[in-house]
């Protein structure tokens, strides 16, 4: 069974996207920064991200394909399984740095 650049992008959104909003926006923070080519801001629509995500597959030599892909789908369950206090201390290291205006870490999200 061959499983396509699209198959593993969409895993990779439906995951993203079931995280809560500031988990979602810290993953989606750092992968823009593992591929540059993931770009996304606080309107990132799902798809234009999850037709970045295959750009980005497609661009890799075949052989890094799948490691990318798992290294993606673990971030995304770290923050997932992240505990609250640790991701308190994340929130409030982010907001001492002067971080990238993509990443929103107000309360209200």
């Amino acid at each position: 069974m061959q499983i396509s650049v699209a198959q593993l992008a969409d895993y990779i959104i439906i995951q993203a996207m079931s995280l809560e909003s500031i988990r979602r926006k810290l993953f989606l923070t750092w992968l823009f920064v593992h591929s540059s080519q993931v770009f996304h801001d606080e309107e990132s629509d799902p798809k234009y991200i999850q037709d970045a995500l295959i750009n980005w597959f497609e661009s890799l030599p075949e052989e890094d394909v799948l490691r990318e892909f798992y290294l993606v789908a673990g971030e995304i369950s770290w923050w997932r399984s992240l505990n609250d206090e640790s991701l308190g201390n994340i929130r409030t290291e982010k907001k001492k740095e002067k971080y990238p205006t993509i990443l929103c870490l107000s309360d209200e999200n």
